[in-house]
């Protein structure tokens, strides 16, 4: 599949899933800078992108982001298989901790694949991705970190 289809198909899911509140918006070029600087991992059955995920490096950070599956292909494992084939490129990419934040879509994933709830009260400005502490604290994300 040509990354620019994928990057446009991408961009509908994370729409989609912004849409009903589980994802931040993401542009269009972001999506496509995340595929083309290897940032960005999708997954595709029969030309159409069924899950994708980004990391994204910070100062202090790698940072697993934007897990979105396409409504048809929920709960067959694809969000897992995008996080998991993530995880390894991160590992050699930076000695950085690894962190996800998550909504209750795909929690379960992280905590599957090995991520520790880490209290919310831990998560630093940098992860809070601006929101001030109160901000932090009463939304519906959740904060973890792979361990070892």
């Amino acid at each position: 599949m040509r990354l620019e289809d994928a990057a446009r198909q991408i961009y509908a899911l994370v729409c989609y899933w912004g849409g009903h509140g589980k994802v931040l918006p993401v542009s269009l070029e972001a999506i496509r800078r995340s595929l083309s600087d290897g940032n960005g991992l999708f997954i595709e059955v029969d030309e159409k992108v069924v899950s994708y995920v980004a990391v994204y490096e910070s100062a202090r950070y790698l940072k697993i982001g934007t897990v979105v599956v396409d409504p048809c292909f929920r709960r067959k494992g694809y969000g897992e298989q995008a996080v998991r084939g993530a995880i390894d490129p991160a590992r050699k990419r930076s000695r950085k901790p690894i962190v996800a934040i998550a909504n209750g879509n795909s929690s379960p994933i992280f905590q599957k694949l090995g991520f520790t709830e880490r209290p919310k009260e831990d998560a630093d400005e940098e992860l809070r991705g601006g929101r001030t502490q109160e901000e932090w604290l009463s939304c519906n994300r959740k904060f973890f970190q792979l361990d070892g």
